[in-house]
């Protein structure tokens, strides 16, 4: 059972495959106003999945697909890595980067989900562990102490996006102040 804001109860499987019905729902609208004699027998369906998700959960999401109208022999579930990888080795020309060529390496770091994971040592959970580690020895305990959650995020995402587009500048000054520069 899945509690809603009000604490109404409602089966797991009806809230899963009325959100899986949804999308399906309204991918075939949209894509049958371009397609004029698709039906919906001529869509392979593909789920992703956490790949920490053991056989139960996986019999699970398929039972919801299933529920929500989508037949066993047009559905796939993937798994997200793999997915990730995927589109990294096929699908990053469409978003204006060069694609991944043989021989090459590439890192894909899968960095969890919103709410604390049930996996290995390895995912966002551990990622934010090292950086708040990382700010405590920047800054000290006393001024990360300070700040509010919703700072150390914003913090955080400043810290990334100066990463990718110019170098970091941390100056101590009295008030303590991060500075980044495009140039």
């Amino acid at each position: 059972m899945i509690p809603d804001y009000t604490g109404r109860q409602m089966l797991a499987i009806e809230v899963f495959s009325g959100g899986i019905r949804y999308l399906k729902d309204h991918l075939f609208t949209h894509f049958k106003s371009r397609i004029e004699h698709l039906r919906e027998g001529d869509i392979h369906w593909v789920l992703t999945i956490p790949a920490i998700w053991d056989e139960t959960a996986k019999k699970f999401m398929r039972s919801c697909a299933e529920k929500a109208g989508i037949p066993g022999k047009q559905l796939t579930l993937a798994l997200e890595p793999e997915s990730a990888v995927l589109y990294c080795q096929l699908g990053m020309q469409r978003s204006g980067l060069s694609p991944i060529q043989s021989g090459q390496k590439f890192l894909l770091l899968d960095c969890g989900e919103i709410h604390r994971a049930s996996g290995g040592p390895w995912g966002g959970v551990k990622v934010d562990d090292a950086f708040q580690e990382h700010l405590l020895e920047l800054f000290g305990f006393e001024l990360i102490a300070l700040l509010s959650k919703s700072d150390v995020i914003e913090l955080k995402l400043i810290l990334n996006c100066s990463r990718k587009e110019s170098t970091l500048r941390i100056k101590y000054t009295q008030s303590t102040s991060i500075r980044t520069s495009s140039a």
